[in-house]
């Protein structure tokens, strides 16, 4: 690319877009431009250079508001039955129940993500997903379904065995 030609967007990369928006609206309507940029970018068909800025832009929000904890997005690391001895069994349906939207949630945004028959945008959906819910919510659904699904050949024993290790390690 030439010197001073910037790419589709007028700014060089996605952090530069991030920055811009939050020293011009605040972090929190920074948060919603961004989340609608990578809405927008999840329905259609782009570019790798798109898809890099894409992540770029997550990065630098994702860097930006990590100490915001959202308390829907924390999930509670017990069963049931050590939930109910340490008198959390609220906590532990309330985690289940952001698990059911998550989960929900994730489907939908599968089902957003393709622009034309077969074809998603899995890994603008995967950043969508982790703003919405969070990483360790989006890690502990991934686990359950592997788990859940252990026979399906469509799985690579790879991931088949990171949901058992993340799963294992939950319990103890």
């Amino acid at each position: 690319m030439p010197p001073n030609d910037k790419p589709f967007t007028g700014y060089d990369n996605g952090s530069e877009a991030w920055h811009d928006n939050v020293s011009s609206y605040g972090i929190d309507e920074a948060i919603v431009i961004s989340r609608s940029y990578l809405d927008l970018n999840l329905k259609r068909e782009h570019s790798d250079d798109e898809g890099q800025f894409c992540l770029q832009m997550f990065m630098a929000m994702y860097h930006a508001t990590a100490d915001r904890i959202n308390p829907n997005n924390l999930v509670y690391p017990y069963d049931f039955e050590t939930a109910e001895k340490r008198t959390e069994s609220s906590y532990y349906h309330l985690s289940r129940l952001h698990n059911s939207k998550c989960a929900r949630g994730l489907d939908s945004l599968i089902n957003d993500s393709c622009y034309k028959t077969s074809f998603y945008n899995l890994k603008i959906a995967a950043l969508v997903a982790i703003m919405e819910y969070g990483f360790p919510r989006i890690c502990s659904i991934l686990a359950f379904h592997y788990q859940s699904h252990c026979n399906d050949g469509r799985l690579s024993d790879a991931n088949r065995s990171w949901a058992n290790t993340k799963l294992q390690s939950k319990r103890n």
